[in-house]
């Protein structure tokens, strides 16, 4: 069982590496592969965050709330998104926000988030 721990455990740094320093678009794959190495992410992404925030370094703290997101869906308020750039980043935001667009938000959110139909 310790090397099963000890995989599990350098797995979740290199992925939590992986994602502090993807470029935006990069960040639905790496969540993808992180599916299996939830039990040791959490914390690391948690403390993570603590430290983005305390820095205040914006698309950490964007990557990382995206990667929480599957696990732990939270209130994404309007105005938090709205001021999100509807940039390069903007159509990986709104395609991990769409299956939870009716848990994550009182309204529909921001009109770049809406797809084109």
């Amino acid at each position: 069982m310790g090397g099963y721990e000890t995989h599990g455990t350098l797995k979740a740094h290199a992925l939590r590496d992986r994602l502090l320093n993807a470029n935006t678009p990069d960040v639905p794959i790496i969540v993808k592969d992180m599916t299996a190495y939830r039990r040791w992410l959490d914390p690391l992404l948690r403390d993570a965050s603590r430290e983005a925030e305390a820095n205040q370094e914006a698309r950490k703290q964007l990557h990382i709330s995206l990667a929480l997101l599957p696990w732990t869906p939270r209130k994404w308020s309007t105005s938090t998104v709205a001021c999100l750039p509807p940039s390069v980043g903007g159509a990986v935001i709104r395609d991990a926000l769409a299956p939870y667009r009716t848990s994550c938000f009182t309204n529909s959110g921001p009109s770049w988030l809406r797809r084109n139909r």
